[in-house]
């Protein structure tokens, strides 16, 4: 996995008292994250759409129950780029996938279906179709 690669190129230099590991790899879970790094250092997953060029970005966040304070200063961060959506993780790749999100969209949301989608219709309807 050229994912682990890349993890492992660097893991020895974070610092939990001083370093969130932001993702925004598609298909490599927390979880799968950890397996390289160890769950010692706080991950947030993101999903950034392509507006976040001009700060209109509607980008979803993601993070284990344990680092939700981790979380939280992510999310000011990309609050300046635009808005920002908690979700469940599982929902980080078909919501960042330009491929599928409008079909996504449509079929989650649209058809007020969002509870398949795990996430309820208030935050369905806040997620644009780019």
């Amino acid at each position: 996995m050229d994912a682990e690669r890349v993890l492992d190129s660097f893991k020895d230099d974070l610092n939990p008292e001083r370093h969130i590991l932001i993702s925004t790899m598609t298909g490599v879970s927390i979880d799968k994250i950890q397996n390289v790094i160890g769950d010692h250092i706080p991950i947030v997953r993101i999903m950034p759409n392509t507006a976040v060029a001009i700060c209109e970005s509607m980008t979803c966040l993601a993070a284990d129950d344990e680092h939700l304070d981790s979380l939280a200063v992510v999310q000011k961060v990309f609050d300046q780029l635009g808005q920002t959506l908690l979700v469940k993780e599982s929902l980080i790749a078909p919501a960042g996938s330009p491929g599928c999100i409008s079909r996504w969209y449509w079929d989650r949301f649209s058809c007020r279906r969002s509870d398949l989608a795990g996430c309820p219709n208030s935050q369905g309807s806040s997620i644009p179709n780019h």
